[in-house]
């Protein structure tokens, strides 16, 4: 009688995690721009989100010539750094913002920093902000300066999202204090 033999390997499995740049994933033509927002909240724990609608000279998102035109978010790489800058001049106008809206629920894993990006001078308050609760805070006080972040398991929901927040600190001249930040969100 004949043996048949068959050869049980299993198949290669290439499990893809997600991840989400918060440069990288950075729009000059579309906001929100998939899980990516870039907006303005008027206090820091705030779960509202004005859309910024208007982009200024091709560079930044913006909301018009509105009061003095602040807050803002700036393209990559305009203030010399690989970060998006954030600029928030008097706090007067709200505070500049981007979003990270969850595509899915699950476990993810944040890291990143926020970096005083304006060598006239910086005094920014920084936040890393959860569903409106305040996870992240610190202060950047100088062009240069770097305050790290990293979150090892956050759990979310579809729609939780996550916001990257500076407030002008007052330290300095209010068109001042650019502020850029860094990070990956990774889906585990």
């Amino acid at each position: 009688s004949d043996t048949i033999v068959l050869d049980t390997v299993a198949p290669e499995t290439n499990i893809i995690t997600p991840v989400w740049d918060i440069v990288s994933g950075y729009s000059t033509d579309k906001n929100p721009n998939g899980v990516w927002s870039y907006g303005r909240k008027w206090t820091v724990e705030s779960s509202s989100l004005d859309l910024m609608t208007v982009r200024f000279n091709n560079i930044a998102w913006w909301l018009g010539n509105w009061g003095h035109g602040a807050p803002s978010v700036w393209d990559p790489g305009t203030w010399n750094v690989n970060s998006i800058s954030l600029w928030a001049k008097n706090n007067s106008n709200g505070l500049p913002v981007v979003r990270w809206t969850s595509p899915e629920p699950g476990s993810y894993k944040l890291t990143g920093t926020f970096v005083g990006t304006d060598a006239r001078g910086v005094d920014s308050f920084v936040y890393v902000v959860i569903n409106g609760a305040i996870r992240f805070n610190s202060r950047i006080t100088s062009d240069g300066q770097v305050a790290p972040f990293s979150f090892d398991q956050v759990a979310l929901a579809q729609s939780d999202y996550v916001d990257f927040v500076i407030v002008w600190g007052g330290g300095v001249y209010s068109e001042y204090s650019v502020t850029g930040v860094t990070g990956t969100i990774e889906k585990l």
